[in-house]
């Protein structure tokens, strides 16, 4: 896995403590989308107004995001974010996303989510997945 952090480990202010470390690692599961050739997509993981974006798969319609981020969660209860979207020399394009729900008292750590539109309803399923692995503790040193 190729690690990347956001600039500040804690999206909490620095006089609060983190209540709750998670990581996000989605695992090598090709990312079928509907691109054309020459795509160069990226993925961006945004939590509590941090944000981990992955490096740009160059020219590939099938690329495999090894991206993980620890994000320090102050509302554990808000869900997670990942975003898709397409590198261009202007404008990049919004590809699709899926929200996470992050239940800390949830124990699956792996999740297989259809991608979605800025709206974020299920009608709204884009032809696409991604593959999800998420681990959460209350305790940094064990993940």
């Amino acid at each position: 896995l190729f690690p990347l952090y956001s600039p500040s480990p804690c999206s909490c202010p620095p006089s609060l403590p983190p209540s709750l470390p998670l990581s996000l690692y989605p695992p090598p599961l090709p990312l079928p989308l509907p691109l054309c050739v020459g795509a160069d997509p990226y993925v961006i993981i945004r939590c509590e107004g941090t944000k981990v974006c992955s490096p740009v798969h160059k020219d590939t319609v099938d690329p495999e995001f090894n991206v993980k981020g620890i994000f320090y969660r102050k509302k554990p209860n808000q869900p997670l974010r990942i975003e898709i979207w397409n590198k261009n020399l202007l404008k990049d394009d919004f590809l699709g996303q899926v929200t996470l729900p992050s239940d800390p008292t949830d124990l699956q750590s792996q999740h297989t989510l259809h991608l979605r539109d800025k709206s974020d309803r299920q009608v709204n399923d884009l032809p696409g997945y991604i593959g999800v692995y998420v681990v959460t503790s209350k305790v940094l040193n064990s993940i």
